[in-house]
């Protein structure tokens, strides 16, 4: 030991020597480092290492108990450090890992007396504006010149040497790299000193001693603010610097905590937040900006908003007169600041009061300091638009009211040029332009700037911004103004201001006025805004301009006429005045073509509404040629609609015209009677109209095949262009026809059928043609543009079911459009022509036309004409014909290949009717298709195929007397027998698993028969039987070579083995038979392994049913299986009825006792409660026998055991309930104690009934496991027990009462500032706590309902065998009357301490009037005596809507 610290001690001595001479030799200083490590008997690269990791780490494994040579190296390094004129010591990182390492490893007394010495805060600032300097040099010839990845890599060669001779390299790596390795090594040495300023927590008798050596320490950070600021700032712009290139550096997330406390322990200072302001905000605000970058620690932005927070908006809230100090020199040199220091003060000011709303005081501090932010901002030149919208978006968040003034100010100052900006204003409050100067000054200004946008060149792209965020809003600010009037004065206004500008330019684009975006609002508006006296006010108003200014007056009367939506009152003051006004003195003469189409659509939308005598009225005006039925005969006789106006440029007039005689029509139809005079004026014109459609739809069609440009417009969107191409302009065409006009149909039919059937068939094929599933890839631009545009019109008129042409609320019986069957004939016959895309000459592509199947999906079987639905039995399957000609037509797979087609083919069997034509060897062809057709899932369209072939045999076999069923019954018959025959006979005609399926359906469905097939001579007995038998031979032996043959790649083999087994089941088969196959299905189950179609399972629950039954050992086990698909847990209950099936109860009771096991392992095996719920069903409802009594002088002390029962099983179930772990653990065990006290009753005991409802209790309460949901169930539960066995909760009302309140509790959401002190209402439980899961309407309608049945319920429910002369129902209102008034004294709590939405609150009104229908005056004054003032005022007011509402009922 003497010998090693002699040794030690002259090591030191040598390296001590060393270093002195390398320091007089002015050696490198990374030399003098290594010298220096050896000095204290470590290696340089040893001491970095362990200051990097931040453990002690010494040479050799020896305890530093002397400190003379770590002192000496400390004041060595920190006089190397402190030297001002070299700053290499400095730039080291080793020097500052070795600094760490001394620290550590030195006394803290020592360390701190050598630290304030050697003035390290000093040290430590010139060191951080030496990097500052050093990086900011390094920043700027990066940005001058761009150097390549060579120059940049290259190693510069220094002329100095080692003291080896070796040359000293320098290695060009990035600054940024060489910055943050320093940052790193400085704040490895900053943490040992902060840390050290820390009291710890230590024992009694060095705790006294640690005190001292913490206030030592903190004497080495304490400085004048100035200098503390000053640090924090160059520190914060450092890190501002090196830390995009930060990489996993684990040490960055505690980089900020040190230079923040020094900060904090500044000296006491006059001003410290000026200081804070001048030095260190405009650094701190630049990282701030950049920490939501993801490349910097995710706790900084915290860290420095606090920082924000503490040193600049709590002082400046403590003395507003520094604000704008504090804020503005940050603002002039980043205008981004503003914003995030707006952000910060609104978060600094706390809300309080239960709605959370700010004082007085901070709602006027937050003004002052946006308005000093913004004051700011307008002395820095440039666009700070995006820096205000940020700012007022920041008050819209945070329900902030801001001054008007500023905000006018804000408006004039952008001079209605930044459309974001004024979009933000009118969403914060738009009394900015309703009020005071706003209202003279500025809206007429933002009124002419959205006019003037209209007519600039960039209006087709802040359209929709303008007017969708700017002018509908404040449309609707109008409108809550009681001003909507006035909006209408200035739209009329700008109106003409726009028309006097646009100065007759062909400007295809709508204006910002004429925008259907203004017409929508004004429609949901108007009536709600404006009585009959104001809407003939605005009418008046309208009728004197219209001579000056007609096309204003037509825009804003086609608004009024669309917002109409037939109020009895507003109809009666408006009549025709619409008309009048815009065709009366021939106003409508003077339109501009570009308004024109708008005066027809006036009187398209007058006739929506539009009552009898005036729709005579409006006839006789027609029948008298006034305008504009004057023009309506030239019109008819053109020959397309599109070219009605030949001078109009594909405009929109055309499709007007065609729609006022639709509306006509439609108005004229749909009266109370119809007006003939009106109809005989409109029938020619539309006849002329239609039959323009019908040519312009087959030149449509045409245009498609040849791919012609038909326009750029997207169907169903909305438009902004004046004029439309040809394709959109056919679509609106056939949509005004088909969807918003069908009654026209009928007059169509009835005139010019053969011109509707092809109309409708040009339809359909377009509609056909862009059907996703009919095409993969279009060859047709406007289709491709356009794939949905046909298809919703047709599904449309067909309604998603309904009859094509019916209404939705027929106005009388007899209205033609709900009764006409022809007009559904003429679309079906269309559809059907089209079964496949063959005959379409859009596609001309084999096979099923999808849209055809879809839309006679869509149809019930009612709507589908009779004589048609035998065609569609009959349709994609193939004709003699075609096998004839060899048509690529429908064939087998057409049908069984498509489940939409089966699907189809069975809604039209669920009619019983045997179609003419059909046939059982048509079911063999589809069986054989099946079986060689190589299509995913398989076994779906197998499935589908044997249900038709089940709906089949229940038609043919309804009728066996009749003739077409005979036959169908007989040939089917001897197909079969000819085909098991053949199978018999030779291996190669061995049946497919297909045609097993159909030849099982229909054997079961002859046995069903069989009694009067065989009376009837149509198929005898004996022969079914020898067939049937012939055929389970036939099946049972390739059951038995099938592990043979069978690969699980081929589903042929599992689909064959699995219809095997269903056959077997359905025709029955014996013990015997399958006891020689136990083997063969054993291979077979490991031969498929795991598959989809669950083989393996399905094939064991086969053996388990219909093979040797087990013993008792081995049933239960038998008995389990997977439970996470439908199959899986159907499989575990066909097994378990099948174990059951010849078991006594006392059998049924010892097998359930084994499913749940001793230890009740068996409630958490989902398999074992599925069967063991199973079993309980099966066992019988019968009473306990009584117990007999024992003598007393029975000498046998033990106590017989109980036998097992179902009143135990239900205590294990319902005590188990509340310790579930697994939703569906819970769902079966709660639906299983539903059940049983359902069907149950003589084996439900008191206890049972407790223990239910202590289980709610329990689960309702925080102690519940975490699963969701449960709460419908749990009411679900409580009404089982109130309806089956209400008799055994007399006497036991205290826990009826716990179970409602737990119950209600749920109902209600605690707020967000309520603690465990404020919170007396109790806790939610665990299930409940996110979001999402918040109880809605639904829950609380369940839990009303279980009120009711308490408080009010029926005679049957609480009478049962009694014949008392007195009301019993009254009895059980007055017994719940004294448990039920806690119940809504919690409700009024809850009300106080909890929040509940508003949907809640209104389903559980009814339960709570029927709890104070059960009060006497009595109770009721008990019940607000215990309430406080708050409580009682909410019971007040809840005990006097009842008597409005309810009492006067007759309560």
């Amino acid at each position: 030991m003497i010998a090693n610290s002699v040794l030690q001690t002259s090591k030191s001595r040598a390296a001590q020597e060393q270093l002195a001479l390398l320091e007089k030799q002015a050696a490198p200083f990374e030399d003098q480092l290594v010298e220096a490590a050896k000095f204290i008997g470590l290696g340089l690269d040893t001491v970095c290492g362990s200051a990097e990791d931040g453990i002690d780490v010494t040479e050799g494994g020896r305890a530093v108990l002397y400190h003379g040579r770590e002192e000496w190296l400390l004041r060595w390094l920190l006089k190397r450090l402190q030297a001002p004129s070299d700053e290499i010591p400095r730039k080291t990182p080793s020097s500052w890992r070795l600094l760490c390492y001394l620290l550590r490893n030195t006394p803290l007394p020592n360390a701190a007396r050598i630290l304030v010495e050697r003035q390290f805060l000093s040290i430590i600032r010139r060191t951080l504006e030496e990097a500052q300097k050093s990086s900011n040099n390094a920043v700027a010839p990066r940005s001058n010149s761009e150097s390549s990845i060579i120059e940049q890599e290259t190693v510069k060669v220094s002329k100095k040497r080692r003291r080896s001779g070796e040359l000293v390299t320098k290695p060009s790596t990035s600054e940024s790299n060489g910055l943050l390795s320093l940052l790193d090594a400085i704040i490895s040495a900053m943490n040992c000193v902060v840390q050290n300023t820390k009291p710890t927590s230590l024992t009694l008798d060095r705790e006294r001693s640690s005190a001292f050596s913490v206030e030592y320490m903190k004497t080495v950070i304490r400085t004048t603010a100035e200098e503390a600021s000053t640090i924090l700032g160059l520190w914060l712009s450092l890190c501002h610097t090196a830390l995009p290139q930060v990489g996993g550096l684990a040490s960055v997330e505690s980089w900020l905590a040190p230079f923040v406390e020094i900060w904090s322990s500044h000296t006491a200072d006059d001003a410290p937040h000026l200081q804070f302001s001048l030095h260190a905000t405009r650094p701190l605000l630049n990282l701030l900006r950049s920490s939501k970058d993801d490349k910097f620690p995710s706790s900084w932005a915290e860290q420095l908003e606090i920082l924000v927070a503490r040193n600049i908006v709590i002082p400046a809230k403590a003395d507003q007169t520094i604000l704008e100090i504090l804020t503005k020199a940050s603002v002039l040199q980043n205008t981004g600041n503003a914003p995030l220091l707006f952000d910060i003060a609104i978060r600094a000011v706390q809300l309080t009061g239960s709605a959370r709303r700010r004082k007085a005081p901070d709602e006027k501090f937050l003004q002052s300091v946006f308005g000093s932010l913004r004051g700011s901002m307008v002395n820095v030149k440039g666009d700070n638009g995006k820096q205000m919208r940020a700012m007022l978006q920041l008050a819209i968040d945070h329900k902030l009211d801001l001054d008007l003034t500023i905000l006018r100010d804000i408006t004039s100052e952008y001079a209605m040029a930044d459309w974001d900006i004024l979009a933000t204003l009118v969403e914060l409050d738009a009394n900015i332009f309703l009020l005071g100067e706003g209202r003279v000054v500025l809206l007429p200004h933002l009124m002419e700037a959205i006019t003037t946008a209209s007519l600039s060149p960039s209006w087709s792209e802040i359209q929709e911004k303008v007017v969708s965020t700017v002018l509908v809003p404040l449309m609707r600010e109008f409108a809550k103004a009681r001003d909507l009037s006035d909006f209408i004065r200035h739209w009329s206004t700008q109106l003409i201001a726009y028309e006097k500008f646009r100065k007759d330019d062909d400007i295809a684009l709508f204006s910002a006025w004429e925008d259907e975006a203004i017409q929508i609002e004004l429609q949901n508006l108007m009536e709600p805004s404006w009585n009959v006296s104001q809407i003939s006010n605005v009418l008046d108003s309208l009728a004197e301009q219209v001579s000056e200014h007609p096309d204003a007056v037509c825009v804003v009367l086609q608004a009024i006429a669309r917002s109409v939506s037939g109020q009895e009152q507003v109809v009666d003051a408006i009549n025709l005045r619409l008309y009048q006004i815009m065709f009366n003195d021939n106003a409508a003469d003077k339109l501009n073509p570009r308004y024109r189409w708008r005066s027809w659509r006036i009187i398209s939308h007058t006739l929506n509404w539009i009552e009898m005598g005036d729709l005579n009225a409006l006839g006789s005006l027609w029948d008298d040629k006034a305008k504009p039925f004057d023009s309506l005969s030239r019109f008819s006789i053109s020959e397309s609609i599109l070219k009605i106006k030949p001078k109009e440029k594909r405009g929109l007039e055309s499709l007007e015209i065609f729609r006022f005689a639709c509306s006509t029509w439609t108005a004229a139809t749909k009266q109370r009677r119809s007006v003939n005079s009106v109809q005989s004026l409109d029938k020619p014109v539309m006849l002329g109209l239609l039959r323009g459609l019908a040519r312009d739809i087959s030149q449509f069609t045409s245009d498609l095949q040849e791919n012609k440009d038909l326009g750029d417009e997207i169907c169903s969107s909305k438009q902004n262009f004046l004029q439309r191409g040809n394709g959109w302009m056919i679509w609106a065409l056939v949509r005004c026809l088909f969807v918003e006009h069908p009654d026209v149909l009928v007059l169509l039919y009835a005139s010019e059928e053969q011109m509707f059937a092809e109309m409708v068939e040009h339809i359909f094929l377009i509609a056909s043609a862009t059907y996703p599933a009919n095409v993969a890839t279009r060859n047709n631009t406007w289709l491709e543009r356009n794939p949905t545009a046909f298809p919703d019109i047709w599904r449309l008129a067909l309604r998603g079911g309904a009859s094509t042409l019916r209404c939705d609320i027929p106005d009388s019986i007899n209205n033609p459009i709900f009764t006409h069957r022809g007009l559904t004939k003429i679309f079906v016959n269309t559809i059907l022509n089209h079964a496949t895309n063959l005959s379409n000459p859009l596609l001309k592509t084999p096979g099923n036309n999808a849209f055809a199947i879809r839309s006679l999906n869509d149809l019930t079987v009612d709507e589908i004409p009779k004589e048609h639905r035998g065609q569609i039995m009959s349709t994609w399957l193939p004709t003699d014909k075609a096998a004839e000609s060899g048509d690529d037509g429908p064939s087998y797979g057409s049908t069984v290949l498509d489940n939409g087609v089966l699907f189809l083919k069975r809604k039209i069997m669920h009619r019983p009717k045997l179609y003419e034509g059909m046939k059982f060897q048509e079911f063999i062809d589809l069986a054989d298709t099946l079986a060689e057709a190589d299509i995913p899932n398989r076994s779906d369209n197998l499935a589908s195929l044997k249900d038709l072939a089940r709906l089949t045999f229940i038609s043919a076999l309804q009728a066996v007397d009749q003739p077409r069923s005979t036959t169908y019954i007989s040939e089917a018959f001897k197909k079969i027998q000819k085909k098991v025959s053949k199978a018999a006979e030779k291996k190669k005609h061995r049946l497919n698993f297909a045609v097993i399926t159909m030849f099982e359906v229909a054997l079961s469905a002859f046995y069903e028969k069989a009694t009067a097939l065989n009376e009837l001579n149509i198929v005898q007995k004996d022969d079914l039987n020898s067939v049937t038998s012939s055929f389970k031979d036939c099946i049972l032996s390739q059951f038995k070579d099938s592990p043979r043959k069978f690969q699980k790649e081929n589903a042929n083999d599992s689909l064959l083995v699995l219809s095997i087994i269903d056959a077997l089941s359905t025709t029955g088969v014996d013990e015997t038979t399958l006891a020689v196959l136990e083997s063969a299905a054993a291979a077979l189950v490991i031969l498929a392994g795991k598959t989809d179609n669950n083989f393996g399972e399905r094939l064991r629950t086969f053996m388990v049913i219909h093979g040797s039954k087990a013993d008792d050992r081995t049933l239960a086990t038998q008995l389990g299986g997977s439970v996470t698909n439908l199959y899986s847990r159907a499989s575990i209950v066909a097994r378990t009825d099948a174990a059951i099936s010849r078991m006594s109860n006392e059998e049924k009771l010892e097998l359930l006792q084994d499913l749940l096991g001793e230890d009740l392992h068996g409630l958490t095996q989902l398999d074992k409660l599925l069967a063991a719920r199973q079993v309980i069903i099966s066992i019988g409802d019968t009473r306990k026998p009584k117990k007999e009594t024992r003598p007393l002088d029975d000498s046998d002390d033990e106590e017989e055991e109980e036998a097992f029962d179902l009143t135990e099983a239900y205590t294990i179930l319902a005590l188990y309930l509340r310790k579930c772990t697994d939703i569906v653990q819970f769902n079966i065990i709660s639906e299983t104690l539903m059940l049983m006290l359902e069907t149950k009753r003589h084996n439900i005991s008191q206890y049972n009934i407790d223990a239910t409802l202590g289980s709610i209790t329990v689960l309702c309460s925080p102690e519940s496991p975490n699963l969701h949901p449960i709460y419908m169930h749990l009411c679900w539960l409580m009404q089982s027990v109130l309806t089956h066995q209400r008799l055994k909760l007399k006497g036991h009302s205290h826990l009826t009462q716990q179970t409602l309140q737990s119950l209600l509790r749920c109902l209600f959401t605690p707020l967000p500032h309520s603690n465990n002190k404020t919170n007396k209402f109790g806790h939610p439980p665990p299930w409940l706590l996110p979001t999402s899961h918040q109880l809605n309407a639904t829950h609380a309608e369940a839990y009303t309902k279980l009120v009711l049945s308490i408080c009010d319920p029926t005679v049957s429910a609480v009478q049962g065998n009694s014949n008392t002369l007195t009301s019993e129902k009254d009895k059980a209102k007055r017994i719940a009357a004294q448990y039920m008034k806690f119940v809504l004294q919690d409700y009024v709590r809850g009300q106080l301490e909890m929040k509940m939405l508003s949907e809640v609150r209104e389903k559980m009104i009814p339960g709570l009037y029927a709890i104070l229908n059960c009060f006497t005056e009595e109770i009721r004054d008990a019940v607000s005596a215990e309430l406080d003032s708050s409580g009682r005022a909410v019971f007040m007011r809840l005990y006097a809507d009842w008597r409005k509402f309810e009492k006067p009922r007759g309560y």
